[in-house]
């Protein structure tokens, strides 16, 4: 789980590559269900389950691979929860994500965004150059902006394709950057 952001554009001559979600389209859908900027950090999860405790109240959109989704209450009642739908969340509550069957990230988006420090212009983790913040693991803690957000929460949008499954064959355009060694 990687905390990302749009990335380090115009940072390629200082060996810097743009790093940032992977799929810029489903990253922006995230923070625009939520009433977030289209660049406001969110987190990008590699397809493998995934689950985290809210602390305070807030409003989060899965979007992205799809997968099979929940929301454990306080007091245990469990919830079946949509992609690309704003989800309000009580303190307490447990979101829990399944590994999804097709594509190969998803993201979490929360109203107001997480809290990272920019490095060179951008709260993006750049795994390769080894800058932005660490990957998250199991018991790290995120603080989310808890700042007036004045923009509305959409009801739910559709994704703009539907994602390729294990077994389906995919072409994809390669542009050989500065590192093709």
């Amino acid at each position: 789980v990687l905390v990302q952001d749009l990335g380090r554009a115009n940072m390629a001559a200082q060996g810097v590559s743009l790093s940032g979600a992977l799929d810029h389209g489903n990253f922006k859908l995230a923070n625009r269900i939520v009433g977030n900027r289209p660049g406001t950090p969110a987190l990008e999860i590699a397809p493998a389950g995934f689950s985290f405790k809210a602390i305070g109240r807030g409003v989060m959109a899965f979007t992205g691979a799809p997968a099979a989704a929940s929301v454990t209450s306080a007091n245990g009642v469990v919830a079946n929860i949509a992609f690309n739908t704003p989800i309000a969340l009580d303190d307490g509550d447990v979101v829990s994500l399944l590994a999804p069957p097709s594509g190969t990230r998803s993201y979490l988006a929360i109203r107001g965004g997480f809290v990272v420090e920019p490095v060179l212009g951008s709260g993006a983790t750049d795994t390769l150059a080894q800058i932005g913040p660490l990957a998250l693991g199991a018991g790290a803690r995120v603080a989310v902006n808890s700042g007036n957000v004045k923009v509305p929460v959409l009801p739910g949008e559709q994704p703009a394709f539907a994602m390729p499954k294990a077994d389906e064959i995919v072409t994809l355009d390669i542009y050989l950057g500065p590192r093709t060694d």
